[in-house]
């Protein structure tokens, strides 16, 4: 008679990611946000965006471990007025030529995106970091590697010396994911307009530790 299959269980660590491990965070990316915006654009432009966070002086990239596999990662920074510095943009110039002449529309609907964000640091409130994204493998939900993740940002904010982290989030439809920060301390600080109602969302690192 057969045993019943049983998946092993080990510790879950949160570690510093590295270059090597960008291939699994663009993987976990895709498979946690298959219908998002930034899926759209491949994996060459997933790949750029986190290689330009792991690498950046002020990026702060983890990725949740169990068992040697990635099952999840979290990635933002300090000092969020800064930017991906000229090296950084260099590197998304083949991106951009290929998207220009595959999915011209798609290059445009990036550029708007930038332009957004410009307009939006004038309106946004102040904060010393920016969660700009965390995400698990659909296998492994409910099992509290979210606030896992969270915690260990804070905890990498706090150990760079700065105080309040910021993150945005769809306002409308996303009562489960706003529930999720709200549970961890996070507050609204504003809401704005995009092509969607956006909600800034801020909290200090002593309510989340």
């Amino acid at each position: 008679m057969d045993r019943p299959h049983r998946r092993v269980q080990y510790m879950i660590v949160v570690e510093e990611a590295h270059e090597r491990d960008v291939p699994s965070i663009v993987s976990l990316h895709a498979e946690a946000f298959p219908d998002s915006f930034l899926t759209s654009l491949g994996g060459l432009f997933l790949d750029w965006y986190y290689r330009s966070i792991v690498s950046s002086p002020n990026g702060i990239c983890l990725v949740a471990i169990d068992g040697g596999i990635p099952i999840g990662f979290v990635a933002g920074r300090i000092e969020p007025g800064g930017n991906t510095g000229f090296a950084g943009l260099t590197k998304l110039v083949p991106f951009a030529a290929r998207l220009a002449v595959s999915h011209p529309i798609r290059l445009a609907q990036l550029g708007r995106r930038f332009l957004w964000q410009r307009r939006e640091a004038e309106t946004l409130v102040e904060a010393d970091s920016e969660l700009t994204s965390i995400g698990s493998s659909p296998q492994r939900r409910g099992e509290g590697i979210g606030r896992k993740l969270v915690k260990a940002f804070a905890s990498s904010v706090e150990h760079a010396g700065k105080r309040t982290i910021s993150l945005t989030t769809d306002f409308d439809q996303n009562d489960e994911v706003r529930s999720f920060y709200e549970s961890l301390g996070f507050v609204v600080a504003t809401r704005f307009d995009r092509d969607r109602t956006m909600v800034q969302y801020i909290a200090a690192i002593d309510q989340i530790l």
